[in-house]
């Protein structure tokens, strides 16, 4: 906790450091001189004085008290705009800035999400526009964002993730589904980057386009399936005593209905029913997207005239298990992976002529 007489203190020298970042640029011109390390003291200083940051970086969260938080966001906002724009022109003290200051903030828990609320703000704010306005030089990056925020423990930022990723996508492929999801969050996958933000920015892009790749989309939901619990807390702010003892988790089972119907959309498109001549019959026919029901956004209709198929049961075979080695006394996702687990291919049968799916 800090006073109200430290925090007066701090908010004046913020004040007038911002109107120096403002003027900085004139100075220079008139005394016609440019220290090169001019901005290392000022560093020095915010990160410890101002936002008491530790000396040494690592993947902890920190954790500050809610007024705390809130109160060093609000230095940082008033700081933002004018520190940018003075250091734009200098990729070396930009870059300085951004790893120093800005990347070790984004580890206090709730820090990204106070950043992001408020008028005018957005998620993701000021660190978007930090890397949008970066000096080419200046090794400002995505990646090196999304390892600061590959943390120990749940900083309680999923919008912020989110708008970082739409982001880095806007320079790629652009879509979520079109992405491999070894490359989203810049492979950094983790307690922040997890199944749940996934699933949310699948949900929020809405309909696939035809030529995404749903193996790969399959593949990683079980795989990080397979990996145990979802992180979804503690959220910011923290009732009780700092740090909190522990996170908070969902189970696999909050996933199940969602990972098994993106399985079989998987299984749908990729091994398609043959109709009685041999034919392959077209699953755009058979396989629908439906926006009314995120929890299960794929359905599959029989159009008559399927035969059989060959199926490779890996996945399905892989969820199964990674649900059925958690216990649950629900009994309806039991039965709904009963009948996922009925539709397992016949091991034996898989590849042979006749295997139905």
């Amino acid at each position: 906790m800090l006073d109200d007489s430290i925090k007066e203190d701090l908010k004046i020298f913020v004040i007038k450091l911002s109107v120096y970042f403002e003027l900085h640029d004139v100075f220079e011109a008139v005394l016609k001189r440019d220290k090169n390390d001019w901005t290392a003291p000022i560093r020095r200083t915010l990160r410890s004085a101002v936002f008491g940051l530790p000396e040494e970086d690592s993947n902890k969260c920190l954790y500050w008290d809610a007024d705390l938080t809130r109160f060093r966001a609000a230095l940082l906002m008033e700081l933002d705009a004018p520190l940018r724009n003075c250091l734009v022109s200098k990729p070396q003290a930009y870059n300085s800035f951004f790893k120093e200051i800005y990347l070790p903030l984004a580890r206090v828990h709730g820090f990204l999400k106070t950043l992001g609320q408020g008028k005018g703000r957005k998620p993701g704010d000021p660190y978007l526009t930090w890397i949008e306005k970066a000096p080419e030089s200046s090794g400002t990056s995505m990646k090196a964002l999304f390892e600061t925020l590959n943390t120990d423990r749940f900083l309680d930022c999923e919008a912020a993730m989110m708008a970082f990723v739409k982001k880095g996508l806007s320079q790629g492929s652009g879509s979520v589904w079109m992405a491999d999801p070894k490359r989203i969050f810049r492979g950094e996958w983790g307690v922040n980057s997890n199944l749940r933000v996934y699933r949310e920015l699948l949900r929020a892009e809405g309909k696939p386009p035809e030529r995404a790749d749903f193996r790969k989309i399959a593949d990683k939901i079980v795989s990080l399936m397979e990996t145990g619990p979802i992180p979804k807390g503690v959220r910011f702010p923290v009732k009780g005593p700092l740090p909190p003892k522990r996170d908070e988790f969902e189970t696999v089972w909050e996933y199940a209905g969602w990972g098994m119907n993106m399985v079989q959309a998987s299984e749908w498109k990729y091994y398609p029913f043959m109709g009685k001549r041999g034919q392959t019959l077209p699953y755009r026919d058979r396989l629908k997207w439906r926006k009314e029901n995120p929890e299960e956004p794929f359905s599959f209709t029989l159009k008559g005239g399927e035969i059989k198929r060959t199926v490779n049961g890996d996945l399905r075979f892989r969820l199964s298990q990674a649900l059925l080695d958690v216990p649950t006394k629900e009994t309806a996702p039991l039965l709904k992976t009963a009948e996922f687990v009925a539709f397992l291919p016949n091991h034996d049968d898989n590849f042979s002529k006749g295997a139905i799916g």
